[in-house]
């Protein structure tokens, strides 16, 4: 779903809601998703500010030397397929992922307790994913 919004001085905002398959889903589902919301991605007018709201089921992990312009150093755990998968979309389009952008304890990132490790991990991006050049 998207929804564009009018901002100031003739600007607007894009909003997408989306949400990807589950980690159990078959591949050839996930990479329809995908195609999917990088079709949407690219009608969004580049001169809008673009908020990408979301459960991903994704892990996008740590690892913010690697993926710096799309991630920060307050990520959590190691990133999976899903996570791979919006990371590299992240990079195709300048998006960054604003949940690794804040300091907070662990605790607060997490949004999912594995049922028999009882690790808890980010999967759930319902903070924004934004252009670059709205931060």
């Amino acid at each position: 779903m998207t929804l564009r919004l009018p901002l100031i001085k003739g600007c607007f905002m894009t909003v997408v809601s989306a949400d990807a398959p589950t980690l159990v889903s078959d591949e050839i589902t996930k990479d329809s998703s995908y195609s999917c919301l990088r079709a949407i991605l690219q009608a969004v007018p580049r001169n809008d500010r673009l908020v990408i709201l979301g459960d991903f089921n994704a892990r996008v992990g740590t690892n913010h030397n690697v993926w710096s312009g799309n991630i920060r150093k307050h990520g959590i755990g190691n990133a999976n397929r899903n996570g791979l998968r919006l990371l590299n979309l992240c990079s195709e389009f300048g998006l960054v992922i604003t949940n690794t952008l804040f300091q907070q304890r662990n605790q607060r990132k997490a949004t999912w307790m594995h049922p028999r490790s009882k690790h808890w991990h980010l999967l759930d991006y319902v903070k924004p994913v934004m252009s670059l050049t709205s931060i």
